[in-house]
């Protein structure tokens, strides 16, 4: 028998099987947007301070499960990634990503203050564009982000 977050998470993988369902539930953005999936608010309101440098509009999830579903109903552009989250870590969040046809394209940068290097090359392995390890200074995520989301900024 499912679990209900299983029984979710089928439902999105079943949703994500033709182009037209995939269009319906994707709706256009005019500017880049990043997803950021981060459970610490004071982390979270400084990247998305940070990426307005960018011109990208940033949305925010704060656990794993719902930074999946945000992927797959809204496309952004590139996702930034904590790798501990409540419901869902950036292992598993990464993996369903990577696993899914509608999302597996969007680049993801894994950020964690974990210092570990079989953590990495783990991550790396899944799937990951790029692997940061925090606290990350702002030049080196600017350079990290900026080909990821587009040249749309000056």
């Amino acid at each position: 028998m499912f679990a209900t977050n299983d029984l979710v998470d089928r439902v999105f993988e079943l949703l994500s099987t033709t182009e037209s369902e995939a269009d319906f539930f994707h709706s256009p953005v005019t500017n880049p947007w990043v997803l950021l999936v981060e459970d610490d608010d004071d982390v979270a309101c400084s990247l998305q301070m940070r990426l307005k440098e960018l011109n990208a509009e940033v949305i925010r999830a704060a656990a794993g499960r719902e930074g999946y579903r945000r992927a797959f109903m809204e496309m952004p552009r590139a996702i930034i990634l904590d790798y501990e989250l409540p419901d869902g870590n950036g292992d598993y969040v990464l993996r369903r990503l990577k696993e899914t046809r509608d999302t597996q394209q969007i680049p993801v940068v894994v950020m964690t203050g974990c210092r570990d290097s079989k953590l990495e090359r783990h991550m790396l392995s899944l799937g990951a564009a790029h692997f940061l390890t925090k606290p990350v200074p702002w030049p080196q995520l600017k350079a990290v982000l900026s080909p990821l989301i587009g040249k749309n900024h000056d």
